[in-house]
This record gives structure tokens, C-alpha cells and sequence, in this order.
């Protein structure tokens, strides 16, 4: 039994490798613009992050 799920990780790996990069790159993508967001936020209009953080979120 153990061999038919070493053989699928085995033939299935460039699947999991390119999912995994895409997720990294996706949340870097998201965590980054949601960064930009608060931080203009708090500069520019002088938001508090914890106001911000229980209004909106």
C-alpha cells in the first residue's frame, strides 16, 4: 500500500512545486498591497491602525 503513495508524490511533485511557488507568490502579492493600504492610510490621513483595524476588518 505504501508504494502506491510513494509512486503518486513521486510522478505528482512538479505539480505540488509549482503549486507552491504560486501560493508564495500570491501572498506576497496580497500581503504587500494590503501593507500599501494601511500604511498610506495611517500617513496620509493620519488613520490610527487600531480604528482601522475594527472598522474595516
Amino acid at each position: 500500500m505504501g508504494y502506491k503513495i510513494k509512486n503518486t508524490i513521486r510522478k505528482s511533485k512538479a505539480t505540488f512545486i509549482i503549486l507552491a511557488v504560486l501560493w508564495v507568490i500570491l501572498s506576497i502579492v496580497l500581503v504587500s498591497a494590503l501593507t500599501i493600504s494601511i500604511t498610506d492610510a495611517t500617513v496620509e490621513r493620519n488613520i490610527q491602525f487600531g480604528e482601522f483595524y475594527t472598522k474595516y476588518i
